[in-house]
C-alpha cells in the first residue's frame, strides 16, 4: 500500500516506506520487489491520536488495498505485496480484526 492516502489525513506525523519480515538484512528494492527475501513492503504511519483515531487509519487502510486478493495489490503481483496490518497492542489488534470482520459481512 502506497502511504499518499495516510499523508494526506490530518493528525498523521509521518509514513515511512520501507519492508518487514524476510531473512536477509538490509535487502534492497530490487531483492524485495522479485519476491527473493522473504520481506513484505510495508508502510508505517506515526501520527497523533488526539487528532486522527486508529479506527480512521483503518478506514483508509481498507479503502486502499484489495482484502479478497491473497496474491498482492493490483498491479503489484506476488506474496511480497500481500495485504497485512501490523499493530502495536492488543487493542490495536482488536480494532483492525474488528474492522476486517465488518468489512466481510459488508
Amino acid at each position: 500500500m502506497h502511504g499518499a492516502s495516510f499523508e494526506r489525513m490530518d493528525g498523521v506525523i509521518s509514513v515511512i516506506s520501507g519492508y518487514t519480515g524476510g531473512d536477509k538484512k538490509d535487502p534492497s528494492y530490487k531483492e524485495v520487489s522479485a519476491g527473493d527475501s522473504g520481506h513484505v513492503e510495508a508502510v508505517q504511519v506515526l501520527y497523533d491520536p488526539s487528532q486522527v483515531g486508529y479506527k480512521e487509519l483503518l478506514e483508509v487502510f481498507w479503502m486502499n488495498i484489495d482484502p479478497t486478493d491473497a496474491e498482492g495489490q493490483f498491479v503489484d503481483r506476488g506474496k511480497q505485496y500481500r495485504s497485512a496490518i501490523f499493530y502495536l497492542d492488543e487493542e490495536q489488534k482488536r480494532l483492525a480484526e474488528s474492522s476486517r470482520e465488518r468489512l466481510a459481512e459488508s
